[in-house]
């Protein structure tokens, strides 16, 4: 999708080596990296609405949308609430776990 700047490429590297993931940052139908069980979306600032959509309409398992650095980490607090969605930071820890919103909470029990 024309989003492979420096930092996408190295976050995408990073996770996918951390999570033994394959790439697939060139098919715009696929999240950028999938493992067994888990597809991870790298998004930029500006693209994290769009990471969001993707994961929503092509995972039916764990997905993540991944921020290329820290300071994306609000908007991406923003962009995942209430989709189940879960958000990592640009080293994979997990910021918010799928399946919760933005507080920590379960979505069912929100």
């Amino acid at each position: 999708m024309g989003k492979q700047g420096k930092a996408h490429t190295a976050t995408v590297n990073r996770l996918a080596k951390r999570f033994s993931a394959n790439k697939h940052v060139d098919d715009p139908d696929t999240p950028d990296l999938l493992a067994e069980h888990l597809a991870i979306e790298v998004e930029t600032a500006a693209t994290l609405v769009e990471g969001v959509d993707r994961l929503q309409r092509v995972s039916d398992g764990r997905a993540y949308v991944a921020v290329t650095n820290r300071e994306a980490l609000l908007e991406g607090r923003r962009a995942v609430h209430n989709t189940g969605v879960g958000l990592m930071d640009p080293n994979g820890e997990i910021i918010i776990p799928c399946g919760k919103d933005r507080d920590g909470n379960s979505e069912e029990g929100a």
